[in-house]
């Protein structure tokens, strides 16, 4: 199948995003993670486009047209996250030194943080979506073209400043005007 990211997590495993679902594997042998329609607690999409590992240990995997997840390792659930997103594709995830997490859209870019301190276990009645706050950015050009407000590639440095790329333009953070402007 088709890969589309692959990380090493904290403690060894690797995670691979494909086009049929979320790949752990040990050193020895492969577990699949897929879409289960019965199940709210599976991943909501096959088609994996990004993950990442935050600070907490917890993997925030991004899906082709079916939002972003957040998977807590420790007890296996995944919690959806797709009404405040701008956009239901998620082409790329980073988390920032700060702990907050940006995530690359088809329509823009969106900022998560914690409303407060994350619980240490994500339960099955945990309100993913009430606990996060998210802001939109739609990248600073009237009237863009669909390529451009498509967000793919993603930097973050260690001293917080973020950089996103589309197709064909590259964009900055400007933390004095509170927005992002052309880089080039």
């Amino acid at each position: 199948g088709m890969i589309f990211d692959i990380l090493q997590d904290q403690e060894g495993f690797i995670w691979i995003a494909t086009k049929d679902g979320l790949n752990r594997y040990d050193g020895k042998a492969f577990k699949y993670y897929n879409y289960d329609p019965f199940s709210p607690h599976s991943i909501s999409g096959n088609t994996i486009e990004s993950i990442v590992e935050d600070q907490y240990g917890r993997l925030w995997v991004g899906t082709y047209n079916n939002g972003l997840n957040l998977f807590d390792k420790r007890n296996e659930l995944f919690h959806r996250i797709e009404e405040p997103l701008s956009h239901y594709s998620v082409r790329v995830i980073r988390e920032a030194p700060d702990g907050s997490i940006w995530v690359g859209t088809a329509n823009g870019l969106n900022h998560l943080e914690w409303k407060n301190d994350p619980p240490a276990i994500l339960e099955e009645d945990f309100d993913i979506e009430n606990a996060l706050e998210v802001q939109h950015f739609q990248m600073n050009q009237p009237r863009l073209e669909i390529h451009r407000k498509l967000i793919d590639q993603l930097c973050i440095t260690s001293k917080g400043v973020v950089v996103a790329g589309s197709h064909d333009h590259t964009y900055i953070w400007n933390a004095s005007k509170n927005r992002f402007e052309d880089l080039f």
